[in-house]
């Protein structure tokens, strides 16, 4: 009996075209990437909250990161606390029924020349914060800083500060747990941060 050829692909199976091989391969990748992405997102590392730096670096925008860099600054001591701030912004000082809200700008007024230095980066992005305080840092000596952001952003904010901050400084990163988020919530920051680090690659790459 002779056997066709559409009975031999039946028997044998069709193999996969190269392309296919290669779609399955980047599929797979991606899932690995965004798992492990997604747990550096999720439970980033946390910093030393007494590491004795130079200076605390309170990241925008403030309103829970600016009461977790007091802490800092009251637990560490350091010459000074380095404040990200765009106009109209609100904070958080104090604890328990004490805590209120503050307007972040006026804060910086009422405490500026007194250990408290602010800044409005030229770029409205991360990696312009790292900028304008590796230039602080030159023009202070500055040798260490913690870097106080949320805990969604802590691993991407690590990771720019380290690249673009220069060799010369040691970046001790310490978020806030003070954000409550429901799932929704944490579903949309990894969606974004996942995004966002691929962009933090490209310009890290780039420009630092």
């Amino acid at each position: 009996m002779t056997t066709t050829l559409n009975d031999k692909k039946t028997r044998v199976g069709v193999k996969p075209t190269p392309l296919k091989l290669f779609i399955r391969a980047a599929l797979a990748l991606l899932t690995v990437w965004v798992l492990f992405f997604s747990g550096g997102v999720v439970f980033p590392v946390q910093g030393e909250i007494e590491a004795h730096s130079d200076a605390v670096v309170s990241l925008a925008p403030q309103e829970h990161r600016l009461f977790t860099a007091l802490q800092v600054v009251e637990a560490d001591n350091p010459e000074a606390l380095v404040i990200s701030h765009f106009d109209g912004q609100m904070g958080l000082n104090g604890s328990g029924e004490s805590q209120q809200q503050i307007d972040v700008t006026d804060y910086c007024e009422e405490h500026s020349g007194n250990g408290v230095i602010c800044f409005t980066p030229s770029e409205v992005a991360t990696i312009g914060e790292a900028f304008a305080v590796r230039d602080i840092a030159a023009q202070e000596s500055w040798e260490t800083v913690t870097v106080v952001t949320s805990r969604w952003h802590a691993f991407r904010a690590h990771y720019i500060f380290e690249q673009c901050i220069g060799d010369d400084i040691e970046v001790n990163l310490v978020h806030s747990d003070s954000d409550e988020l429901s799932a929704t919530d944490w579903f949309a920051h990894l969606v974004y941060e996942n995004a966002a680090f691929f962009k933090a690659l490209w310009q890290t790459t780039t420009r630092c």
